[in-house]
């Protein structure tokens, strides 16, 4: 573990965030003071204008826990959609996700660019990272999330195999290419476990 180095693309169907793994420790995520921040999420906005929570401010006089419940619970994919909070509903309708128009494609853009941006951001702080790593509800069961965000990665040495992307049927899965110098895994999360053993480890 103290070799090894990587990406966890942790995509939920509520929450997301990514880890940048350097040496089997953590040393950045996508989520900051709240998990607020980062990725779009399901109701939660992400990386925002600090300028826009001051407009807010003003435009509801003040009124913090309005304010927070906007942040965490109006917006993201369902106030980019206007429909829904499951991103997997846009990728389901992708004649209108891929219109030229509509809220569909620019719910479907925004959010899988600031995966895009984060996963080059820190591969580059993980180098040289041996895995790009995708779990939880939408990193496991949408092939073409996986499939947008790795594509033209190769100058960071991400190459995604696209059939065996679009096979995978058991996990853990490799989806990357044969040679690829970063290995593109699929796992199954298991965050009681996860927890269960942080704790045990703190109380000996």
């Amino acid at each position: 573990m103290e070799k090894f180095n990587a990406v966890s693309c942790h995509l939920g169907s509520g929450g997301a965030s990514l880890c940048a793994i350097s040496k089997g420790c953590s040393i950045e995520n996508t989520m900051g003071y709240t998990p607020i921040q980062g990725l779009v999420m399901s109701t939660r906005c992400g990386d925002l204008d600090p300028a826009i929570v001051l407009k807010l401010l003003a435009l509801y006089a003040g009124d913090m826990k309005r304010i927070a419940d906007i942040l965490n619970r109006s917006i993201g994919v369902l106030g980019l959609s206007g429909v829904s909070a499951d991103i997997r509903d846009i990728l389901g309708n992708w004649d209108a996700a891929t219109s030229r128009n509509g809220r569909f494609q620019k719910t479907l853009q925004i959010y899988l660019w600031r995966i895009r941006k984060y996963i080059g951001a820190y591969l580059t702080l993980a180098s040289p990272v041996q895995a790009l790593i995708f779990t939880d509800t939408i990193g496991e069961s949408v092939p073409l999330v996986r499939a947008i965000v790795c594509a033209n990665q190769d100058f960071f040495g991400v190459r995604i195999d696209e059939k065996r992307n679009r096979e995978l049927k058991q996990l853990p899965g490799d989806i990357s290419q044969a040679g690829s110098p970063v290995r593109i895994l699929v796992i199954a999360t298991n965050e009681e476990l996860a927890i269960a053993r942080q704790v045990f480890k703190s109380g000996n």
